[in-house]
């Protein structure tokens, strides 16, 4: 997380928060309920991406769905 970003930003736009969804797990100032929920917005946000780019609707952030994903496989696996 940024210096001066706290938790309530970091779940509302976790994209704005963290350089990617790996930096979530790594990161030792969150819980493991507080990273899980991070990467599950950080993921319904990436769906939702993935859908507008699916109707053709271009110009936004590439999806980052894969990363996210792998990022909360990576963090159940340290459970």
């Amino acid at each position: 997380m940024q210096a001066g970003m706290d938790y309530d930003q970091a779940l509302l736009t976790p994209e704005n928060a963290f350089a990617s969804p790996m930096d979530v797990v790594t990161n030792d100032a969150l819980t493991f309920a507080q990273k899980q929920k991070i990467l599950e917005q950080w993921e319904a946000s990436a769906r939702g991406v993935d859908v507008a780019q699916n109707e053709g609707m271009t110009g936004g952030k590439p999806s980052r769905l894969r990363e996210v994903g792998k990022a909360l496989e990576a963090l159940e696996a340290m459970q």
